[in-house]
């Protein structure tokens, strides 16, 4: 079956690439902000370390666009600066490319592509248990602590049919891969995942549709227990006026590892979306179920609401809310959790190519078993994005459509 999830990849790969006669733009930014975190490692409260911290972000983006089809291609980056805890400064510190294809090959029949590189430095905390010679000849067993910087790359191709204007289907595939620098620390294993899936939405009437997916997955872990994931779900669609829409899924997944151990997932959420004038709100519910050695681990039951409201900002800005809380429960107790989050973000156009943004969050955890323990962090940040002289073609420049 993995064979089968990369032959899929690769043969969409293979498919035609028309790059000719695009209309190419450039568009650097560069974001930078002050931050302030009374919380900078996320310690239980009492523990906490506050911190003043300016970060810098560099994106590029590179964008054509053709007849039947559109490239995409993203650099971003970003550095950190502490005002205090300079040990934590970071440059380079999140290095992402991305790439994003899209061709229409007739009518009825679209291809994509999308592939991303991320690169994290100093992303995980390691410890390596190495042997010395202590006194007398005697082996002694000691603990080496350090960070280890981590890659992942993911691949995600995918065609979609049109068969006729309420139906249609998309076969996709995938593979992503985690790897460490330097891979001492026996709890942190590298990956690789291959999956395939397939889609089928249809519109019933103008105001409900549905939808069935089914997907596998193949999980391959270094020094771990490999496993495959065998995924279905149900969507199902309203949208009661131009303004009020809901949505209603619902689906299951059976694991099962090398060792035959085996378990089923379910998982069900239902959401609404309301809009006024320019003012729009979102409310999910979800609730997972999973049995023993699920993919949750422990967890046997989790219940997340989550909400958020946008609008205008004096005029030209934008303000949002958001919130969602998370309750997970399981089977001794042992890991039962709450996590709470609210924040605020806004922005405004001062100039053309100058924005100021403004943002605020505050969340929790509480972890219950074996004592009582609570984590709370706050974090506010102000900054400005700046876009960059750069570069967009216009079709004078080419001459007319199929000229070029």
């Amino acid at each position: 079956m993995k064979r089968c999830c990369l032959i899929i990849s690769v043969a969409m790969l293979l498919l035609p690439v028309r790059a000719f006669g695009y209309t190419w733009g450039f568009d650097p930014r560069l974001s930078s902000s002050i931050n302030w975190d009374d919380n900078i490692d996320g310690d239980p409260n009492g523990e906490e370390i506050s911190d003043t911290f300016i970060r810098v972000s560099p994106t590029f983006s590179l964008t054509g666009i053709g007849k039947t089809s559109s490239l995409s291609l993203g650099l971003s980056t970003a550095g950190e600066a502490y005002f205090e805890n300079e040990e934590n400064n970071e440059f380079f510190k999140d290095l992402t490319a991305s790439l994003i294809y899209n061709q229409s090959m007739t009518n009825n029949l679209d291809f994509r592509f999308g592939g991303r590189f991320v690169f994290s430095r100093d992303a995980e905390d390691t410890t390596e248990t190495i042997t010395v010679e202590g006194e007398e000849g005697i082996p002694i067993s000691r603990e080496i602590t350090g960070r280890e910087d981590r890659y992942r790359v993911s691949l995600d191709p995918s065609i979609t049919y049109r068969f006729t204007p309420r139906l249609s289907s998309t076969l996709r595939g995938g593979y992503d891969t985690t790897r460490y620098s330097g891979q001492r620390d026996p709890d942190l294993s590298e990956s690789e995942t291959y999956s395939a899936g397939v889609r089928t939405d249809y519109a019933f009437t103008r105001t409900f549709s549905g939808g069935l997916g089914v997907e596998y997955s193949d999980t391959d872990f270094k020094d771990e227990n490999d496993g495959e994931v065998y995924t279905g779900e149900v969507f199902l669609g309203y949208v009661y006026t131009r303004n009020v829409s809901f949505s209603l899924s619902g689906g299951a997944s059976r694991s099962r590892t090398e060792n035959e151990e085996s378990s089923t997932d379910y998982i069900g959420s239902a959401g609404t979306e309301l809009r006024y004038e320019n003012v729009s709100a979102r409310i999910n519910v979800s609730r997972s179920v999973s049995g023993a050695g699920g993919s949750s681990g422990d967890i046997e039951e989790r219940d997340t609401v989550s909400a958020s409201i946008s609008f205008p900002f004096l005029e030209r800005g934008s303000f949002s809310v958001s919130g969602s809380l998370r309750q997970s429960k399981s089977k001794d107790g042992d890991e039962d959790r709450i996590n709470s989050r609210i924040a605020i973000n806004s922005s405004y156009p001062v100039l053309e190519k100058l924005s100021l943004f403004f943002s605020a969050s505050h969340s929790e955890q509480e972890d219950k078993f074996p004592v009582k323990e609570f984590t709370r962090i706050n974090r506010v940040s102000v900054g400005f994005e700046l876009s960059l002289p750069g570069y967009k073609e216009s079709l004078k420049d080419k001459g007319a459509p199929g000229q070029s």
